[in-house]
Formats: C-alpha cells, structure tokens, sequence
C-alpha cells in the first residue's frame, strides 16, 4: 500500500486529480496520513457525523464532480472508501484502487475519466494494489497485504480470479467487457480454478451469503 502512496503523490505532483479507493475506514485514514504531506490530500468516508459528512461531501464534488473547475481539481487528491463507488459523480485524471471484488472494482474504474475533459490524451490508467495472483497462493495472499480489507471481503478465491483475469487481460473496456469479466469470477465452476488453499474461503462466503437469504425470507 505504500507503493500506492507514492503513485498518488506522483500523479497529484503531476497536476493530476487523483483518487485512492480503499477497503477500510481504517485503510483510508491511514493512506491519508501517508499522503496529506506530500499532496493536497481530502479524506472521504461514512463514518463522518452526518453534518461533517454532508460538508464534506460539498467540498468532494466541488474537487472532483462533474462542474470541477481545473483549478479547484489540479493536483488534488481524494482518499476514500467504497462510499464514492455510486452516489456521487466523480470524476478523477487518475486513480489508485486496492483489490476489491470485480464489481466493485467495475464501479470504481466508472469514476476515472467520467466525464470529457480538455488536456486528457492516451487511455486512461486504473492502478490496482493486489499480491501477485500465483498458482501456488497461500490462504494468506489477500491476508497478509490487507489484513483489515480481509474481513470485509471474505472471499479471497473470487478476489484471486478477480486479479488473475485483470492481469491477464490488461486493458479493460466498460462497459463492454463487464458481463465477460464478472463470469470469469463468479461464472459457474470458476472457483475450480483458484488456488486450493483458497478454496475454503469460497465456501465459507458462500455459506454465508445462503445463510443471509435464508434469514432474510424469513
């Protein structure tokens, strides 16, 4: 994660208007702290009192939303958690993202280059902070780097398919290639293909989830 901090400051230092996605509360306040002396840093959460949450919020979109003047965004950098994955319109010249299921991860690649922007050239760049997908992964691949992140995503077979396929694949095009993506992870059988010391963790989730179903008819 601490590489993740240097590509943000690098891109910001750039005059770029950069967006680190994060896992936990916890993860996001402490890339904040790594950043915010290197780069004009914002953090954004849900765990803010809601008036602090809602001015915070204001101050976000004037940043990095749709209107942002190129003043108000150049060199700017927000640190944020899965809170900025739908409800607001963001758009960011460059982004960093922690490993995460491949939806989330489609939503979070939705906010790099949103909107039209004059200056922009190229294609834009998601840079995803994941452990290297080995076919020999232990079950503490996604632990070891992310031990908070593990907790809330449980399933660290899907998230090993998640960053085999991005590493394979290389360039994503969205919305395109999402439906193709997604089965690569959660098609029928795939999990067949993670490492076996993952496995246990596929079936845990997914005992999990039935067992959320089930209480939910109920």
């Amino acid at each position: 994660a601490a590489g993740g901090a240097a590509d943000v400051v690098e891109a910001a230092g750039d005059g770029r208007a950069v967006g680190w996605v994060r896992n936990t509360v916890a993860d996001a306040m402490e890339a904040f702290e790594w950043v915010r002396g290197e780069a004009p840093a914002t953090l954004f959460h849900a765990r803010f009192a809601m008036g602090d949450r809602l001015g915070r919020e204001r101050e976000v979109l004037k940043r990095f939303g749709r209107d942002s003047k190129p003043k108000d965004r150049a060199g700017q950098v927000l640190i944020a958690t899965q809170v900025v994955e739908q409800s607001l319109d963001l758009d960011f010249d460059a982004m960093v993202t922690d490993l995460a299921p491949v939806d989330s991860l489609i939503q979070r690649a939705g906010r790099l280059w949103r909107h039209d922007r004059p200056g922009r050239s190229a294609q834009p760049v998601l840079s995803l902070l994941a452990p290297e997908p080995a076919d020999d992964a232990g079950c503490d691949w996604y632990r070891s780097p992310f031990p908070r992140a593990a907790r809330i995503y449980p399933n660290h077979a899907a998230l090993w398919l998640t960053a085999r396929e991005l590493k394979r694949r290389r360039v994503l095009r969205l919305p395109e290639d999402s439906r193709a993506v997604i089965e690569a992870v959660y098609g029928e059988g795939v999990e067949s293909g993670a490492p076996s010391a993952l496995h246990d963790s596929w079936l845990e989730a997914e005992g999990e989830d039935h067992g959320a179903v089930a209480t939910a008819r109920s």
